[in-house]
């Protein structure tokens, strides 16, 4: 009789992690419904299985689910935040769930307990895209992961983050493995140059980049580029390099050309009292340099948490055609402020001015903590993207603003001074070449006729 008891026992523990592989979170009483089991019953398998089944939550309305195992090792995975002064705390469990779906476990008020159908929506800024994103599977075929970066898993980027992702954007560590990873090269630092190398050493990370990747970069975007560290009096300076061709014909210097715009565009912003990158220009073997200090790491090691207008508006469901349209949504449902907005939508107006056609919601972000927003991030890739090469060709375009949108003429005349100023920079820059000067000398004046 003992003996088939514990027969009985095993079958009712197969039966149960059975049904959660396919069913998902359940309460206790769907499960106790199920197994045809009393609740007192189901407590005691839910000790005996407790490493394999997570609780969610507390009382009648707690849910349970089963541990979903993959690559990347635990079923509990550690999620790190680094603050400001380099300090680590852990600040939530993630937890992979079966069939499907996450459960982010909060161990700080950062954070809210809940289930996501995917990864959550403020690792979104996580996953490997652009230029460096695409050098990732590359770089690590140990983890034998898919060439081709577009069709990634939510498990596929986990096990990226869990392994690789130590100096990605924004301060979150995922993942035990990672996080020794960090300290290890935090403790290292071979990847300090001094200022004065410079010109020496950014050409070699250029070639080093363009033929095999250098190992931690992550970075989105087109443009190629690579992170560094500079050693300054100071203290260490992270930074983010986009770089040129070497200079050889009207493409390269396009190229040329429109980095130097990124670089005025900050100067510019600046000026008229917008937060935006701090930026120089370097030149090195033929190639144009722009480097912009890292506005989610400091001097001391710190990190500042970071995501995008992309990334926020998928975490409430509210991506639009544009900045200002997926603002306006963020503020009905209380993810920003309306001064937040009204930022954006002058950062938007002020762009169209001069010619970015490239404003895609992962071009502009948020300083948080958390889920918590704390303010606009500094701009970034703000230049005039409509004289981009396309196709390894030059196309003609000709600058022709228009009128403002009904909700810019709160901010238009303002945008359109420092748009202004934007292209009469260009006209005056030495750097700038005079085919791009000949092709832009009209843009000022253009607006000049636009004032309200």
């Amino acid at each position: 009789m003992p003996k088939a008891q514990v027969l009985n026992q095993e079958l009712i523990s197969e039966k149960l992690l059975k049904h959660l592989s396919q069913s998902g979170p359940l309460k206790a009483r769907e499960l106790c419904a199920f197994l045809k089991i009393s609740q007192p019953t189901f407590s005691r398998f839910i000790k005996r299985e407790q490493s394999s089944i997570v609780r969610i939550g507390n009382g009648r309305q707690a849910l349970y689910a089963l541990h979903r195992s993959g690559a990347w090792g635990k079923s509990e995975i550690p999620v790190v935040i680094i603050n400001e002064s380099a300090q680590q705390t852990i600040a939530a469990t993630l937890h992979a769930l079966s069939p499907r779906g996450f459960y982010l476990e909060s161990h700080a008020e950062i954070f809210s307990s809940r289930i996501y159908e995917s990864l959550p929506y403020f690792f979104e800024d996580l996953r490997p895209s652009g230029f460096l994103g695409r050098l990732v599977p590359r770089l690590h075929p140990d983890l034998k992961l898919p060439e081709d970066i577009s069709i990634w898993t939510d498990d596929h980027c986990l096990l990226y983050l869990t392994r690789c992702g130590w100096d990605l954007i924004g301060n979150f560590i995922i993942g035990e493995k990672t996080n020794d990873i960090y300290l290890e090269n935090r403790m290292r630092r071979l990847d300090v140059i001094a200022e004065t190398d410079r010109e020496k050493c950014y050409p070699q990370f250029a070639e080093l980049v363009l033929s095999k990747g250098i190992a931690g970069s992550s970075a989105a975007g087109e443009q190629p580029k690579f992170l560094s560290i500079l050693g300054t009096k100071e203290g260490l300076l992270p930074v983010m390099v986009k770089f040129s061709p070497p200079i050889a014909d009207g493409i390269s210097q396009r190229v040329a050309d429109l980095l130097i715009c990124e670089h005025i565009a900050h100067e510019v912003l600046r000026k008229h009292g917008r937060a935006s990158s701090q930026s120089c220009l370097i030149t090195g073997e033929g190639r144009l340099f722009l480097e912009m200090e890292r506005f989610d790491r400091n001097l001391s090691e710190g990190r500042r948490g970071i995501i995008s207008l992309r990334a926020l508006a998928l975490g409430f469901g509210c991506l639009g055609s544009s900045w200002s349209e997926t603002a306006e949504s963020l503020v009905r449902q209380k993810g920003i402020d309306q001064t937040t907005c009204q930022s954006i939508v002058w950062l938007e107006t002020f762009g169209r001015l001069i010619g970015n056609a490239d404003m895609h919601s992962g071009n502009i972000s948020f300083f948080c903590e958390g889920e918590r927003i704390i303010s606009l991030a500094p701009t970034y890739d703000m230049l005039p993207m409509m004289y981009a090469p396309q196709q390894n060709q030059l196309v003609i375009r000709t600058f022709d603003p228009v009128p403002p949108k009904f909700f810019e003429r709160s901010v238009w005349n303002d945008a359109l001074l420092s748009a202004r100023d934007f292209w009469s920079q260009v006209q005056r820059h030495s750097q700038i070449s005079k085919e791009f000067k000949a092709l832009t000398s009209d843009n000022e004046s253009k607006l000049s006729s636009l004032f309200m």
